[in-house]
């Protein structure tokens, strides 16, 4: 007899993969933020101290993605990318040339991710937090589909 079909290989090769690429994603956090805000102040240098503070952010993003849930830094990298967007479209909106909507997203962006990497564990129970990854996962990959056939096709 033939032993039933079981998924634990494949799961197993999940949670590896979540495992390497969540600290990834939270290195992406870390280097904007820090990024940013080292361009900001130094802003009469031209924003030089982006250039040591996105390799600094994505260093720091990936020593403490090692230490949080994956959920959580999903749940963490797809809000603030949604206060990104929301932020750029805002300043658009409002008539503002490109460098100033970009700069609200950014700043929108850098108070979400802190905002949510320090709520979310607190205040939500696992069960919540696994919902919540998953829903704003899913809306992130509709989004992105989305934009990328409007972009292609011209809708």
């Amino acid at each position: 007899m033939s032993q039933p079909q079981t998924w634990s290989g494949l799961q197993a090769l999940w949670r590896v993969i979540k495992r390497l690429i969540a600290p990834v994603l939270l290195g992406i956090v870390g280097a904007i933020i820090f990024g940013f805000t080292a361009a900001v102040t130094t802003i009469g240098g031209y924003g030089f101290g982006a250039i040591i503070g996105v390799p600094a952010g994505f260093i720091a993003g990936v020593i403490l993605g090692t230490r949080i849930a994956p959920k959580d830094i999903a749940i963490t990298f797809v809000a603030a990318a949604f206060a990104y967007v929301s932020g750029k479209w805002i300043g658009t909106a409002a008539g503002w040339d490109e460098f100033w909507p970009i700069l609200l997203g950014i700043a929108l962006y850098s108070i979400t991710a802190l905002t949510t990497l320090w709520w979310v564990p607190r205040y939500l129970d696992s069960k919540a937090r696994s919902v919540l990854a998953m829903v704003l996962s899913i809306g992130f990959t509709l989004t992105t589909f989305g934009i990328f056939v409007v972009k292609v096709y011209q809708v």
